[in-house]
C-alpha cells in the first residue's frame, strides 16, 4: 500500500521531539546518558532534562543501576505487545519460518515496510554456533540489502523515487550507487526476489522475497547467512526455499482473508 508523503503535524515540534528521544531507545542502543541524547537529537540540553523529567513521570525512562545511564522501562512492554498482537501475519508466517531455517540451516526473518526503513517482525535464529542474530524490531534502511530490493520494488514507483531520494540526502555516497541499485529493485520488481552481498555488514550473504499483500504495506521473507558457508550451490537452494516459504505464507494470508482481496494471477511482483 503506498504511502502518502509525510507531513508534519503543525503545533506540536516539542512533543514530536520528545517522542522521537524516545524512540531513539533499540536494542543496538539500550542506554543513553543525558549528554549522548542531546548529541543524538541535537538538543540543548535544557530540553533534553525536560523530556527525560516527562518519561520518568510517567514511568519510561529509569537510570540504569550500574551506569546511571537512562534505559526504558519494562512499562514499555505493553504497548510492543500491542504493536505484535495485530499483526495477524506473525502468526500465520512464524510456522513457515521455523520450516525454513531448519531446512536451509540459517537464519530466517519476517520483515515489514515500517517507513523509510525494513523492520523485522519475527525470526528464526540458526543453530550454527557462528550465526546472525537480527532481533524483532531490527531495522534496515531502504537502499540496501536484499529485503529493501524487494519491498522497494513492491511500492509504486512515486513511492519508491521518494524513498531513495530521502536516502541520497541523508547518505551522499548513495547517491554513486542509486543507478545501480535501482537496476536491482528492476530485476526484483520482475522475479519477485533479490539477493546482496556485504551490503550491509561483511561476510553476510542474504535472500529476499516479496509477499504480496494487497492493499497492504509490503512485507518480505528474508535468509541470511555467512558468505562462507553458502556455496553457489546453496545459494540457488535457498533463492528456491525462500520464494517457495514467501508464495506460502503468501497463499496462507490471502486465502485466511487476512488480505482486502485475492492476489492477482500471474502478478509479476509475486514472483511465481
Amino acid at each position: 500500500m503506498a504511502e502518502e508523503p509525510t507531513r508534519l503535524t503543525p503545533g506540536v515540534s516539542s512533543p514530536r521531539r520528545a517522542l522521537q528521544m524516545l524512540l531513539s531507545f533499540d536494542a543496538e542502543n539500550p542506554r543513553a546518558t543525558p549528554a549522548e541524547l542531546a548529541e543524538r537529537m541535537d538538543l540543548p540540553m535544557s530540553s533534553i532534562y525536560r523530556y527525560i523529567s516527562l518519561f520518568r513521570e510517567l514511568d519510561l525512562l529509569e537510570e540504569d543501576e550500574e551506569s546511571s545511564a537512562l534505559q526504558v522501562t519494562p512499562r514499555i512492554l505493553p504497548v510492543a505487545r500491542a504493536a505484535i498482537a495485530v499483526q495477524d501475519f506473525v502468526r500465520v508466517a512464524q510456522p513457515h519460518l521455523e520450516t525454513l531455517s531448519a531446512e536451509v540451516g540459517e537464519t530466517v526473518m519476517l520483515m515489514r515496510q515500517s517507513g523509510a526503513a525494513a523492520v523485522c517482525m519475527s525470526s528464526v535464529v540458526s543453530s550454527h554456533a557462528l550465526r546472525l542474530d537480527f532481533g524483532v524490531g531490527h531495522t534496515f534502511p531502504f537502499g540496501s540489502g536484499a529485503t529493501t530490493k524487494v519491498l522497494l520494488a513492491a511500492m509504486s514507483p512515486e513511492e519508491r523515487t521518494r524513498h531513495l531520494d530521502a536516502r541520497v540526502r541523508a547518505d551522499s555516497g548513495f547517491a554513486e550507487r542509486r543507478e545501480a541499485f535501482e537496476a536491482e529493485i528492476a530485476d526484483a520488481e520482475r522475479q519477485g526476489w533479490a539477493t546482496s552481498e556485504e551490503e550491509l555488514e561483511p561476510g553476510v550473504w542474504a535472500c529476499s522475497a516479496v509477499i504480496v499483500r494487497p492493499g497492504r504495506r509490503p512485507s518480505a521473507v528474508t535468509v541470511a547467512g555467512p558468505v562462507f558457508r553458502l556455496s553457489a550451490r546453496d545459494r540457488r537452494q535457498v533463492i528456491d526455499k525462500v520464494r517457495a516459504t514467501a508464495r506460502a505464507v503468501e497463499n496462507r494470508l490471502n486465502n485466511n482473508h487476512l488480505a482486502h482481496e485475492a492476489p492477482v494471477a500471474g502478478e509479476v511482483r509475486s514472483g511465481a
